[in-house]
């Protein structure tokens, strides 16, 4: 195997991309052959005119079938709807992951097109450009487990910064009992990336990695803070629910409040805090204590182990996912200062 190098996909490398899906990518006999990873972007209707009356038009069957999703992938690769990144192992392409604006996709998830999903809208975003999509891989059989998938996903993170995005989101099944057809990614590749769950629906973890993170005054980085609800981090009544009673489990709070007590749009001057970071910020004209010439002063180390002294009873009670959340929103509160000065 030679280096791999990833391209993202442009309409000058159609050829390459269908070659793929024609010949390399389900040489295992894969029962989603075929597929030219298009459906995502395709309303219930559109399929249904796109791929199955069209098949029929081309003589039904599995040919007809196959010339319609591959008519249709043509197109859609063409005009720029279909996107993402191409693994290359010399001038073969060997490897595929379809990434795309959020808000370029009618649903996500695993699905079958013998029984699609009806159309999804997503309130997690307003407006493009904010939250990229993982929401498939495809690795020729003999390159698996070579780390591929993994590389696709880097870029995949890479450029989504480089393009201004908040956030990467992936959708990883709770049940990889199929793990070499889990073409939505398995949940271990996204947590070794960076990945954090933030909510789950039905049989799909969403997960994020934050590319534009939210440094507070005190370090809690409220991009991934579970009460955070400011745009575009707003949650779902379920989720707030949740927060709510892992509250009340970890001890953070002595009884169940609503989920509007429990949801947060950032800290201000004017709210009640222990240790008065934002005020005094505020009143130095600074945004964050490591900006402060008495950094770190009684007061942060006071506000550090009163956190630190929460993290057993966390380690103890929380699910992993709860737990890994907690920690990069509120437990690195040093690390995430100290980053946030280098930055400036």
């Amino acid at each position: 195997m030679n280096m791999i190098r990833i391209k993202r996909l442009t309409p000058d490398l159609l050829e390459d991309y269908l070659n793929f899906f024609d010949h390399k990518a389900f040489s295992d006999g894969s029962p989603f052959y075929p597929c030219y990873c298009n459906a995502f972007n395709m309303s219930k209707e559109r399929i249904q005119n796109e791929f199955f009356r069209q098949s029929e038009i081309y003589g039904g069957g599995s040919e007809g079938w196959k010339q319609a999703l591959r008519t249709s992938a043509v197109r859609m690769v063409e005009n720029g709807e279909v996107q993402g990144y191409l693994a290359y192992d010399g001038e073969t392409a060997v490897g595929w992951c379809n990434a795309n604006d959020r808000l370029n996709y009618c649903r996500v998830g695993e699905f079958d097109l013998s029984d699609v999903p009806k159309d999804e809208p997503y309130g997690d975003c307003q407006r493009k450009g904010e939250v990229k999509s993982v929401v498939c891989f495809e690795i020729c059989p003999e390159y698996r487990g070579k780390g591929i998938a993994t590389l696709l996903l880097d870029r995949v993170c890479q450029d989504a910064k480089e393009d201004g995005y908040i956030c990467v989101e992936a959708y990883p099944m709770k049940s990889e009992g199929m793990n070499s057809l889990a073409f939505t990614g398995p949940k271990r590749l996204y947590e070794k990336a960076g990945f954090v769950v933030v909510t789950q629906r039905d049989n799909m973890y969403v997960m994020r990695k934050q590319l534009k993170r939210l440094i507070a005054a005190c370090g809690n980085d409220c991009s991934v803070c579970p009460r955070y609800t400011a745009h575009p981090y707003e949650k779902m009544e379920t989720e707030l629910r949740h927060t709510v009673e892992l509250w009340m489990k970890i001890g953070y709070r002595d009884h169940i409040v609503t989920n509007e007590e429990i949801a947060c749009t950032g800290c201000k001057p004017e709210n009640w805090c222990r240790y008065q970071v934002v005020k005094c910020c505020a009143d130095r004209g600074i945004s964050h204590c490591s900006q402060c010439a008495l950094y770190p002063c009684d007061n942060m180390k006071e506000c550090f182990e009163v956190m630190k002294s929460f993290e057993p009873k966390c380690r103890q009670v929380c699910t992993e996912e709860e737990y890994s959340r907690l920690k990069k929103a509120f437990f690195e509160k040093e690390q995430n200062l100290k980053e946030a000065l280098k930055d400036e």
